[in-house]
């Protein structure tokens, strides 16, 4: 920035909030943006779509309500982030906060006002109860319930090494707002003496259009709760297998803990557009998956540590993929990418003719070891037909540019409609491919062809 700039003058507090950080209480980190800068985030309207909001300290909320408001349409989340699992405390008769330090009022007066709570505290049947007990009371001196205009709700229960012993009913759920239609939880394993036993009613699940769950519970008892589930659009479920033993490392179901339900009855989403699926064990993807009914999906996001093998299996227990537009697949561990062999991967997209987008998240493959097994294939080429965006993320050392370079030249020979490609995206490249894409003349080639390549290290 030239010294005689004055734009700097007129940067408003509340930009500082996306590029300065507060690190419990104290600056860390400033930096000032030039006017350019400044119009390009006023226009980004995700930048400010979340607030973390400490509770304990000090903060000016009149700042925080201001930051979300230049979010625009985008959805709005304002986090309640305390250091400590003594944040909230159980409210008195009175309706207030217990002992110090409190909940500040400004904070639960003005998050349904977007519509949105977000809730990691280590207590959160008191923190929910507690800001119930608050936002209860109409704002502005008007007739308005404020609880029941919270649209979006984030929970999680025990998370890290504190687990919140619960007695065996909880009937936190019983008193969610009736206006809600998103519903992110998490619940958090544990030994099977202090398991609790939550109940979401039906009337609450039916409602909603957004769940994302995160569980150790038994297959069918998650199964039990999906097949509430009739509204839902966008789905992501987080499974892991039980509870795990820390001496024997071994696994199992507490099956008193599951419904007496026919597991073999369909869960049916009709109006399902979107599922994330990270089930850790093929058992239970299997168990799951075979009873989901989703017609309408059209973005699939599958985790797993067993390769694209396992992924085909997957997509066969989902009789829709033939209408996927979207494929996405996670490696679990993030460590070293996981290859994916050739004949693996044709098989794979060969279940999927719709296909516009393809994501790899820590998983590679060798482009040009995948070119000669499309050429030995019956489909050939003509594989994914509408594929028009290849996304990944952390490709290791055996994808290059030259490989992608013969494959969309190999599509472009075959393509006898609007089948060409159009953009590669590569996130958090190894420095060879980094290199690669600044002096190979690959780049400039596929650009000829009309393909963008965009590499973000």
């Amino acid at each position: 920035m030239h010294p005689e700039d004055n734009s700097r003058r007129a940067i408003l507090p509340e930009i500082m909030g996306e590029i300065f950080y507060l690190d419990r209480g104290q600056l860390v980190c400033l930096t000032l943006v030039c006017k350019a800068w400044r119009r390009i985030a006023l226009h980004t309207h995700q930048l400010w779509g979340h607030v973390q909001v400490p509770i304990g300290g000090s903060f000016d909320y009149d700042k925080v309500i201001a930051w979300l408001s230049k979010a625009g349409a985008t959805p709005k989340v304002a986090s309640l982030i305390g250091y400590n699992r003594y944040n909230f405390q159980d409210p008195c008769p009175c309706g207030h906060l217990g002992a110090e330090p409190e909940c500040p009022w400004e904070v639960l007066q003005f998050m349904p006002r977007f519509g949105i709570i977000s809730n990691s505290q280590p207590h959160p049947h008191r923190a929910l109860n507690s800001s119930r007990a608050k936002i209860h009371t109409p704002w502005d001196n008007s007739n308005s319930q404020p609880w029941n205009s919270i649209r979006s709700l984030t929970l999680s229960f025990g998370r890290g090494y504190y687990v919140e012993p619960v007695r065996d009913s909880v009937s936190i759920f019983n008193s969610l707002p009736s206006s809600l239609t998103s519903l992110d939880v998490t619940f958090a394993s544990s030994d099977r003496q202090s398991r609790p036993r939550y109940e979401i009613p039906p009337s609450t699940l039916g409602r909603l259009k957004t769940l994302r769950i995160s569980c150790h519970w038994d297959v069918a008892r998650l199964a039990h709760l999906l097949r509430q589930c009739t509204r839902v659009e966008s789905l992501g479920i987080s499974h892991r297998s039980g509870a795990r033993c820390s001496i024997t490392f071994e696994y199992y179901y507490d099956q008193a803990d599951s419904p007496s339900v026919d597991e073999q009855r369909p869960i049916t989403f009709p109006h399902l557009r979107s599922l994330d699926v990270d089930i850790r064990y093929p058992r239970d993807a299997a168990n799951l998956l075979s009873q989901i009914n989703a017609p309408a999906v059209l973005d699939f996001r599958i985790h797993t540590t067993m390769g694209v093998d396992a992924v085909s299996k997957y997509l066969g227990y989902l009789n829709a993929c033939s209408s996927f537009r979207s494929l996405t697949i996670h490696e679990i561990y993030m460590r070293e990418p996981l290859t994916i062999a050739p004949t693996a991967l044709v098989n794979t997209l060969s279940m999927l003719p719709s296909l516009t987008h393809f994501g790899l998240d820590h998983v590679t493959f060798d482009a040009n070891k995948l070119l000669r097994e499309l050429e030995t294939t019956h489909q050939g080429l003509h594989i994914v037909p509408q594929l028009r965006t290849v996304e990944m993320t952390a490709p290791g050392n055996d994808v290059t540019l030259k490989g992608l370079l013969c494959y969309v030249r190999a599509r472009c020979r075959q393509s006898t409609g609007p089948g060409t490609m159009k953009r590669i995206e590569l996130r958090s490249v190894p420095p060879r491919l980094a290199e690669e894409y600044r002096t190979s003349p690959a780049v400039q080639a596929l650009q000829d062809l009309g393909v963008v390549v965009d590499i973000y290290q």
